[in-house]
C-alpha cells in the first residue's frame, strides 16, 4: 500500500512544484514586458499568461520569446546584447523537444537548466529596465 501511495504522491508533488514554479516564471515574463515602454512592446503584458495553456504554449512560447526579445532590444538598445534570444529560443525548442518519445526525460533535464538560465536573464533585464526608470538623485 505504501509503495503505491509513493508512486502516485511523489510524481504529483514534482508536477505541482513545477506548475507553481512555471507560474512564477510567467509572472517574471509579465513584469519584464510591463517594464518595457508601450511604444517598444511587441505584445501586451497580459498575453504572456497564455504560456500556461497546455499544448497551446508549445507554439506561443516561440511568439513570446520573439516579442519579448524585440521589446528588450528596443528598450535597452545595444546594452541588451541579444536580448535573451539565444536562451529564449533554446528554452522554446527544448520545451517542445521534451515531448519526444524515448528522449523526452533526458531533454527535460536540459530544458530545466536552460529554463532557469532564461528566467534569470529575463529577471536581470527587468531589473535593468526598472533601475533605468528610477529618478537619479
Amino acid at each position: 500500500m505504501r509503495a503505491e501511495f509513493a508512486i502516485l504522491v511523489i510524481p504529483g508533488i514534482f508536477l505541482l512544484s513545477f506548475i507553481v514554479a512555471y507560474v512564477f516564471f510567467v509572472l517574471a515574463l509579465y513584469r519584464c514586458v510591463e517594464r518595457i515602454r508601450p511604444e517598444n512592446r511587441g505584445m501586451e503584458p497580459a498575453l504572456v499568461w497564455l504560456n500556461l495553456i497546455p499544448s497551446f504554449n508549445l507554439g506561443w512560447t516561440f511568439y513570446s520569446v520573439t516579442q519579448l526579445t524585440d521589446g528588450i532590444k528596443r528598450e535597452l538598445g545595444s546594452e541588451a546584447g541579444d536580448g535573451g534570444w539565444g536562451l529564449g529560443l533554446a528554452h522554446a525548442i527544448l520545451l517542445v523537444a521534451s515531448f519526444t518519445p524515448g528522449f523526452g526525460h533526458l531533454i527535460s533535464l536540459a530544458f530545466f537548466v536552460v529554463w532557469i538560465l532564461y528566467w534569470i536573464k529575463i529577471a536581470e533585464f527587468s531589473r535593468r529596465m526598472e533601475t533605468a526608470r528610477l529618478p537619479q538623485s
